[in-house]
């Protein structure tokens, strides 16, 4: 009876393993394709002890679904999420590592955090506000597509390297991202970019 046990609660850890990667394999399908393309190493870091692997595992899974039961509106930019996810894990490799900022000398800390609701109000807020302003710039889908940015339009911006200058913490106050075009205010970027000139 005693092996026939042994052996059942080694199945259970087998498949309790195999689950896991499984879930891995399927919540960050996406995300290990976001980085290949744009040619980032993946922030998921696991440790070569087999135990410790899989409790990080489990906490970047945890991690994602907490990010994705706070996205709102942001869940259907995939792409979006994965550059939360990205520096998030980033920040949870470190504080679980006892890692040290390279700028700060200090043990790495989570950008946002340290005041209640902070991923909502910080992170999910400014860029859920962009695409409110957007659809607002649609006058529900009239306008000229050319005049406002729908949900792909934003998410394709997180395909390119140029997502990478929103910075962590997000530059939300200066970035073109969080810029939206109004009739009354005008595209300071226009100004910013200086025309070619040709020389003859």
């Amino acid at each position: 009876m005693q092996t026939r046990q042994t052996h059942n609660q080694a199945s259970v850890m087998k498949l309790g393993e195999g689950g896991v990667d499984e879930l891995m394999r399927k919540f960050f399908k996406n995300y290990t394709t976001w980085c290949k393309f744009l040619e980032r190493k993946s922030n998921i870091r696991l440790p070569f002890v087999k135990q410790e692997a899989q409790q990080y595992k489990i906490l970047y899974i945890g991690l994602y679904l907490l990010i994705w039961g706070e996205a709102a509106n942001l869940r259907f930019m995939p792409e979006c999420l994965c550059y939360i996810f990205h520096h998030m894990s980033y920040e949870m490799h470190g504080v679980l590592s006892g890692a040290i900022s390279l700028t700060t000398w200090e043990k790495v800390m989570p950008a946002y955090g340290n005041e209640p609701e902070s991923f909502l109000n910080n992170v999910v807020t400014p860029i859920y506000n962009v695409i409110r302003k957007e659809v607002e710039n649609s006058k529900g889908g009239t306008t000229d597509h050319s005049a406002w940015r729908n949900y792909d339009d934003l998410n394709e911006y997180f395909w390119s390297p140029d997502c990478f200058g929103i910075g962590w913490p997000m530059r939300d106050q200066d970035h073109d991202f969080f810029f939206v075009k109004t009739k009354d205010k005008p595209d300071f970027r226009k100004a910013l970019v200086s025309p070619v000139q040709k020389i003859e």
